[in-house]
């Protein structure tokens, strides 16, 4: 495709839970598990957000993904499908949510429906799996003298395990199994290990060529730090994004003015150290990512206590991937208002047909409400359609 003279768009594809497709990147294709397949499907057009340019842009919708229209203001990339018939479609470079080279038989569909969309040989080679299977963390905080007791200990054979089980732990630890994230694969465990505990790590380890124990902190709040390497390999300080979680499960971002959450965190840990953890993350990213991979990456961090003292752990874990934190940003940057608090929510439900009657009801009680700079100043804003089949729902609320 000859890129001179052409207006470019971006064609957005959500690929949700891409980590556990990385693994398997070698073979031809790959199938999801189910509630991936599912949250794909509901979410396809959430990406739509993350555009800046919505006259040109579109978001890959698959067949069966809702349809209908955002209930906004203003104008949003247009759907694209398989078998979508357009005129005067632009050129388009496909944009994914995160790296997933098996997605290599959807590319060729693209591009023999729509000899428009280019998808850069980026998106289908090999990537390091260093990237994304939990190690990157623990070369952050090796390489900026973190404090030893916590940094995790990586385990990639039984010998390292026994290594490690015998290396005196005390307390609770956490194990963390590679290629997933969102709070999945994770699980407490108290040492010294029962013989019973240490048989169990010993499977998880191998089925899964590796597994990551860290100790478990007094953990205050969970904090992130959102970045975006661009395509000269520079990299880029988007902001902070605060989030709330249960059990280690993701529930919602608290989305406001991104200098209200600097000032936050930085009377919390101090502003100088604050600045010199982000001037360390990009510094990191540049040397160890950014020669491998273009596009947002979040690095997770949480505020916990130790003794009198509030402390910021640094790099709990490192996504090379788009996170709902930086979606989070791009949210407020479109639609927030100055000194309004805003929660960004992914709600799921058991039942086909409960998620549609919730945003009904929901609609109908809390209906959004913009002022003149199309801000949502009141009510909730559904982020993409629903309809009878959804299970899950991103939703944006004031507070």
């Amino acid at each position: 495709m000859d890129e001179s003279n052409q207006v470019w768009g971006r064609l957005f594809l959500f690929n949700c839970g891409n980590e556990a497709a990385l693994i398997h990147q070698d073979r031809a294709g790959y199938t999801p598990r189910s509630v991936v397949r599912q949250m794909r499907r509901d979410l396809a057009y959430l990406s739509a957000w993350l555009s800046d340019s919505p006259e040109t842009d579109f978001v890959y919708l698959p067949l069966d993904a809702p349809e209908g229209e955002v209930s906004c203001p203003f104008l949003l990339p247009r759907p694209l499908r398989l078998s979508s018939k357009i005129e005067s479609l632009p050129s388009l470079h496909l944009d994914l949510w995160g790296p997933e080279p098996t997605l290599r038989p959807l590319f060729e569909q693209l591009r023999t429906a729509y000899s428009e969309v280019y998808v850069s040989p980026y998106w289908t080679q090999p990537f390091p799996l260093f990237l994304f299977d939990r190690s990157l963390s623990h070369d952050f905080l090796q390489w900026i003298n973190f404090n030893p007791d916590q940094i995790p200990r990586l385990c990639r054979s039984v010998e390292e395990l026994d290594t490690v089980c015998r290396g005196g732990l005390q307390g609770e630890w956490l194990s963390k199994l590679p290629f997933s994230s969102s709070g999945r694969g994770i699980l407490p465990y108290e040492f010294p290990l029962s013989p019973h505990q240490r048989e169990t790590l010993k499977r998880q380890l191998y089925r899964n060529g590796m597994i990551s124990l860290e100790p478990r902190l007094d953990k205050l709040a969970d904090w992130a730090s959102e970045f975006m390497i661009e395509a000269d390999g520079s990299v880029r300080f988007v902001g902070l994004s605060h989030f709330e979680t249960e059990g280690f499960r993701y529930l919602y971002n608290k989305v406001c003015q991104p200098s209200l959450l600097w000032t936050k965190l930085a009377e919390e840990v101090g502003t100088d150290y604050l600045q010199e953890v982000i001037d360390r993350q990009l510094q990191f990213l540049c040397n160890r990512i950014a020669p491998y991979y273009r596009g947002a990456v979040g690095v997770d961090m949480i505020t916990y206590r130790e003794g009198e003292n509030i402390r910021l752990h640094p790099a709990i874990e490192i996504n090379v991937r788009t996170t709902m934190g930086f979606l989070a940003h791009q949210l407020y940057a479109r639609v927030g208002a100055p000194n309004l608090f805003y929660h960004f929510e992914i709600k799921s439900f058991s039942h086909k047909g409960d998620a549609k009657q919730w945003i009904h009801g929901l609609e109908k009680a809390n209906p959004s409400c913009w002022n003149k700079d199309n801000q949502l100043i009141s009510g909730t804003l559904v982020l993409h359609p629903v309809d009878d089949q959804s299970l899950f729902v991103a939703v944006l609320s004031c507070q």
